[in-house]
């Protein structure tokens, strides 16, 4: 088992995706220059006016000494030009001074400026997504430490129309450092796959391993049957046997029914018929583990390993038999031939044989057989009999064999149409 691998550095998160508000320090700047701009203004203004006073008592000069009326006129037209000027002037100056005061105030005047990114716009042309608003949360969060919000925007980003690979795969890695196995896990299947960055077999175990020793069933299941297949590292029968027992105790259905055959057949472990149906039981809870409830059926009906018991052996070879398990259907059927835990009942338990039969179960064929030939549970047919128990036979039921030696010798062949 490794005990350290190297952790591959990937660049940082792309700060292009987070909005940053515009410093306060360049908004202090911005409001101590307003004041500045205002006296600028007043001092052009106070320009204005002078001129306009001097360009009055020029017009005055020149009315008194020319005696035409022509020229008068167009002294008076000058005149409110020049004023229309100076009041002109006198509203910006105020408007200025009004802004400036704002400001002073602590007015904000940015309150619709665009916020600011670290990189460059792109290309003017560009389509830019901005970030939802949840993933620019979460990105706060990752960026401060949080292993959970690491963990849910590493997934998030690997689907979407943000989805971005890279960035996940940090974020996996930063959590995964920090020793969340639900990262360790992911950041496994990475290095397995050579996702973003390059397979590689012996990081990926080191990871999954981690993942393992720190609860994760997953992981534990995952680790297991590497360990039974070899695919990821050399096959090692007890290490498969010892994980999937580890994923069993943590609530995988799956390593249940794996380590119950493991104690049933002794593979990695001590053969254990208790410790096997013990484990069946666990898993046989679980839908998809119709051979557990099969194994647990049997033991309770033959006692193997436990006391028998009839009532529950019925129950659960019933779920068995609706999962449409051949096997669970001739031990049923058998149950129901021999009235045991259920009034017995041949016409039920020959459709339970047929049903099994027409799956090609050899033991299902043979008991058919027999009931075609002593009719039991149904007409009887010698013909039927001898197709059945050869089938059988064929299969490796010596006692079907046997059973044609003796007692069907002598019936007909029947001939195919």
């Amino acid at each position: 088992m490794l005990t350290q691998a190297s952790v591959y550095a990937v660049e940082s998160v792309d700060p292009a995706a987070v909005p940053q508000v515009v410093p306060s320090a360049a908004a202090s700047a911005t409001e101590s220059a307003a004041p500045t701009e205002a006296t600028t203004e007043s001092a052009r203004a106070s320009d204005a006016e002078t001129g306009a006073n001097a360009a009055a008592a020029s017009t005055e000069s020149v009315a008194a000494d020319s005696t035409a009326p022509v020229a008068e006129a167009s002294t008076e037209a000058a005149s409110a030009a020049e004023a229309a000027s100076a009041a002109e002037a006198a509203t910006e100056v105020a408007n200025v001074a009004e802004a400036a005061n704002g400001a002073a105030a602590g007015t904000d005047l940015f309150a619709d400026a665009v916020p600011l990114f670290e990189e460059p716009l792109p290309p003017a042309g560009d389509k830019v997504e901005p970030l939802p608003q949840g993933l620019v949360f979460l990105m706060a969060e990752a960026q401060r430490g949080s292993v959970d919000a690491q963990v849910l925007l590493a997934r998030s980003l690997e689907v979407g129309p943000h989805k971005d690979l890279k960035t996940a795969f940090h974020w996996w890695q930063q959590a995964a450092i920090a020793h969340d196995p639900r990262a360790e896990l992911e950041l496994s299947h990475y290095f397995a796959q050579g996702r973003v960055v390059e397979q590689d077999l012996k990081q990926s175990l080191y990871w999954l391993e981690r993942s393992a020793l720190g609860g994760n069933a997953s992981a534990q299941l995952l680790l297991a049957m590497n360990y039974k297949s070899g695919q990821c590292c050399p096959q090692n029968a007890q290490l498969a046997a010892y994980w999937f027992e580890q994923a069993a105790v943590s609530g995988s259905g799956v390593a249940q029914a794996q380590i119950a055959y493991c104690y049933e057949r002794g593979i990695g472990v001590p053969v254990d018929r208790q410790k096997a149906f013990y484990w069946h039981q666990f898993a046989g809870t679980h839908d998809a583990n119709t051979a557990s409830k099969l194994y647990v059926g049997q033991a309770l009906k033959e006692a193997s390993g436990v006391s028998t018991d009839y009532y529950l052996a019925y129950s659960w070879l019933s779920e068995a038999v609706e999962e449409g398990e051949p096997l669970a259907q001739v031990l049923l059927g058998n149950m129901y031939a021999h009235g045991q835990g259920v009034a017995e009942d041949d016409s039920i338990a020959v459709s339970l044989y047929q049903q099994a039969a027409a799956k090609n179960n050899a033991i299902a064929q043979y008991q058919l057989g027999l009931a075609f030939y002593t009719g039991k549970g149904i007409e009887p047919d010698r013909y039927q009999a001898k197709i059945y128990i050869e089938r059988a036979c064929a299969q490796g039921i010596s006692d079907a064999c046997r059973f044609a030696d003796e007692e069907l010798a002598d019936a007909p062949i029947l001939i195919a149409q």
